[in-house]
């Protein structure tokens, strides 16, 4: 009732204002029919695409043909056209078609395809495949989604097999978190830390295809365990200029813009994007309820909410220069900047085992957090006479500058003292990266690669902390809270493959050697504490795929891959902030080894496109987060290579389309994970799978309804479970001026104003719930609009610099509920 007496009239007007925008006067209605088929045997060819162009080249509409190869189409206007029909592994044919504006039925003919394709070029524009599965990747083609122009790249990862992305755009990869983002190939230090913020800030159209890659060859680094998502950035520019701009706002008190513009000069080639918003955060609720077991029984309270708001920006440029046919240069430059402030309050308790209370204290915290990266790429690539035969040297810069300024009033309840406490903090990350590859194709049945890679990583953290017991004292340094740290980290790569390719068969093969150097000093004010850390691997990789037909395949892999200690995991400082709640790091741990397999089918055409697969993983030294209870309840928290992993997997992915009309996807995935430590005598297992649901349909002229739900369950954990919940969503979109400018209407979550996450830990010493509330519902109001006209591209380097090793610790959604409980 709420929904109705609120939104529906909202909604109502809206709709009625889009459909008068998009109504149009009625024109003729021409059918188109045919048949496509093999030039030799005479049978139809199943899925075959047929598209009709007008005299600029542009498509005016295109479909896939039946199992018979019979195919209709529908055209809305008079005149002269180009028919052209193409199928995998056929050369295209192309004809003339005249539609008089007497004739409402027209009959094409028969198409008689090629097997083989021509040598000279043919350039066709065509209804491209969704879904393209090659030997080691999965492809989405995005610029070949048709809702591509009217969505954000979370809305569309959440059609990517193998993808799932929740509600608050938490991605997870095979369901695991332990993934690497690459943008065109190279580390991104905004992906890495902002994901959940930049996919769903950024429009998709400047996206031309995302790689799914879960078992990487050795080309790449070997951190990642679940794999690494590659985002392959729109490359089209022409002679002039073209681009797109945006803006949009939401119920949440969030605003944001965007812009996208490409041209090519002579042989310079360039485009840039950049895109800006403020996110209000409303108002968060969290509960954290503990029973102590060992050394002695109590229990504990710990309730609190906050609110706040995040602003971003960020800026990209890439340009590309051929120097000549066999030379080429391109230079990658971002830049990124952003910032969250939150205000929080929490209520803290402890009782005893009689229930009586032992301890009270509040907590109101005042925090700003400043993060900022810069990244920069040049790449210089030598083709030989033999195409494809290529070198390129990569450099690649990456600085990451982030600042934390927080204050926290304390008010000591029951045995607790009063304070007020200040923090400043700077850390930075500096990053240079070299890397020279050599790629051979032999022959057609033997191709080559191999390359060298050095990444040095230097790492800065300096943090000043101040207490003030009482306004006469003043403030005072608080050196037991000082994390001073300076940490170097050096990775030294060689890798080598060999692919052997047989009709329909083709088998790959490598190596990969990683050495890596830590070197640490933690500054502490009991004076300075080193600690290093040294790890060397050899990471074996094969892969063999079959094609039965050209848009059917089946592949299986098996790899290695290593998740490396991150500094906070190595960090022996003793951060005692929370006196109650100590942290502190094991610069003991060992880079844990996984081992991993995979086995899909795919079967993709122009109108449909089915993925099926089934992956599984073990490892015998996981990286565990630990909890136990020290004397009077201290909390002390910290990592151990202790755990013992085993994963299986099934997932799979469904799409259809006819044209504009209608758009249905399914995503879905489920895993089932054993985890356990011997020497802690601790044991999990459990389920947690992801699904996504999505349907698109056409109303009137150019406007289109889309609904969507999900539901989703976090991963388990050596020590907890997490819950399950779900989410929906709805929007309506119509395009004007010639499809030129889009207008979308959205809401989340129309039926649920809240969402709720709990979580639950426990072992023989402690049993830990946690829940997290936040206002979900929201109105999304967006325009977006495209100029000039796209075709040609920026060329680019077929290899560069990937550095994917880098991994985050904790899921996204412990970290968003860590910013926003006020704990």
């Amino acid at each position: 009732m709420f929904f109705k007496r609120r939104f529906a009239p909202f909604f109502l007007s809206c709709f009625t204002l889009l459909a008068a925008l998009g109504s149009t006067a009625q024109t003729v209605t021409h059918t188109v029919t045919g048949r496509i088929v093999d030039s030799l045997s005479g049978k139809g060819i199943e899925y075959a695409t047929i598209a009709v162009t007008d005299d600029s080249s542009r498509v005016v509409t295109a479909a896939a043909a039946d199992a018979a190869g019979r195919f209709t189409l529908t055209v809305k206007r008079d005149g002269t056209f180009l028919l052209t029909a193409q199928s995998l592994g056929y050369t295209p044919v192309t004809r003339n078609i005249t539609l008089p504006a007497d004739k409402t039925k027209i009959d094409a003919g028969v198409f008689r395809l090629v097997q083989g394709v021509a040598i000279d070029e043919v350039t066709v524009a065509v209804q491209k495949p969704l879904i393209k599965s090659d030997a080691d990747k999965i492809t989405y083609s995005v610029e070949a989604d048709p809702e591509a122009t009217t969505s954000t790249l979370a809305d569309i990862l959440r059609k990517v097999p193998q993808i799932s992305v929740d509600a608050e755009n938490n991605v997870r990869l095979n369901g695991q978190t332990n993934f690497k983002v690459l943008v065109n190939g190279k580390n991104s230090p905004m992906f890495s830390n902002n994901l959940s913020d930049v996919i769903s800030s950024m429009p998709a159209g400047t996206i031309k295809d995302i790689q799914v890659i879960t078992n990487p060859s050795t080309k790449y680094e070997a951190e990642g365990a679940a794999g690494i998502i590659n985002i392959i950035t729109t490359k089209k520019t022409t002679n002039g200029f073209s681009g797109s701009v945006g803006a949009g706002i939401s119920s949440f008190n969030s605003y944001s813009g965007n812009a996208f513009i490409s041209a090519q000069i002579g042989k310079l080639n360039f485009s840039a994007r950049y895109m800006a918003g403020r996110h209000g955060t409303p108002e968060t609720t969290n509960r954290i309820e503990t029973d102590y077991f060992l050394p002695d029984p109590g229990r504990s309270l710990v309730a609190g909410n906050g609110e706040g708001y995040r602003f971003m920006q960020n800026l990209g440029i890439e340009a590309s220069y051929e120097i000549d046919t066999l030379n080429l240069l391109t230079l990658s430059v971002s830049g990124f900047d952003g910032k969250h402030r939150n205000n929080s309050f929490s209520d803290t308790r402890y009782w005893d085992g009689n229930g009586d209370i032992i301890r009270q204290y509040t907590n109101d915290n005042r925090s700003k957090n400043g993060f900022s990266s810069i990244s920069a790429s040049l790449d210089y690539q030598h083709t030989f006479r033999k195409p494809e035969h290529t070198l390129t040297i990569s450099y690649l810069l990456n600085t990451n500058p982030n600042r934390t300024d927080y204050t926290n009033d304390i008010e000591g309840i029951v045995d607790y003292q009063t304070y007020q406490e200040s923090s400043r903090d700077r850390a930075s990350l500096n990053e240079h990266t070299v890397q020279v590859d050599y790629y051979n194709p032999i022959t057609e049945k033997h191709q080559i690669e191999t390359g060298v890679k050095y990444i040095v990583r230097l790492n800065d953290n300096n943090s000043d902390i101040l207490r003030m017991y009482d306004e006469a004292t003043g403030w005072q340094p608080y050196d037991d809270g000082n994390n001073n740290l300076d940490y170097t980290q050096h990775i030294f790569g060689l890798y080598g493959g060999y692919l052997f390719k047989l009709k329909k068969f083709s088998a790959k093969a490598g190596f990969r050697l990683e050495g890596t150097i830590n070197d640490g000093m933690a500054k502490t004010s009991d004076g300075p504490l080193k600690f290093d850390n040294r790890q060397f691997d050899v990471i074996p990789y094969v892969n063999l795929s079959y094609a039965i037909k050209p848009s059917q395949s089946l592949r299986v892999s098996y790899t290695q891959r290593l998740q490396r200690p991150d500094i906070r995991q190595l960090n022996p400082y003793v951060n005692e902030s929370d006196p109650m709640n100590i942290r502190y790091g094991n610069p003991n741990l060992e880079a844990v080894i996984s081992h991993s397999f995979s086995a899909n089918y795919s079967i993709f055409n122009t109108s449909w496109n089915l993925f099926l697969g089934v992956n599984g993983s073990f490892s015998n030294n996981t990286i565990s987060e630990i909890k136990e209870v020290l004397d009077e309840g201290v909390t002390a928290t910290t990592y151990e290579n202790i755990g013992r992993r085993q994963m299986y997997g099934i997932n799979g992915s469904y799409s259809y389309r006819l044209q504009t009309r209608l758009n249905v996807f399914v995503n879905a995935n489920l895993n089932y994970s054993v985890i356990e430590s011997k020497s802690r005598d601790l044991s999990n297992e459990g389920f947690n799978w992801g699904g996504f649901l999505g349907i698109g349909v056409g109303l009137w002229k150019d406007a289109n309804f889309r609904a969507n739900a999900g539901m989703f369950s976090m991963p388990v954990s050596l020590q907890g479970r997490n819950s399950s919940f779900y989410f929906t969503g709805v929007s309506l979109i119509q395009k004007l001026f010639k499809k030129k400018l889009d207008v979308t209407l959205s809401m989340q979550e129309p039926f649920n104003k809240f969402r709720k996450f709990d979580n639950r830990t426990e072992d023989s010493s402690i049993r830990q719930y946690s829940e997290f509330r936040m206002q979900s519902r929201r109105i999304s109001f967006g325009v977006n609009y495209r100029f000039g006209k796209l075709n040609t591209r920026v060329k680019k380097t077929s290899r560069g610099i990937k550095n994917d090793d880098r991994i985050d610790t904790g899921s996204q959604q412990e970290q968003a509920a860590s910013s926003s409980g006020g704990m």
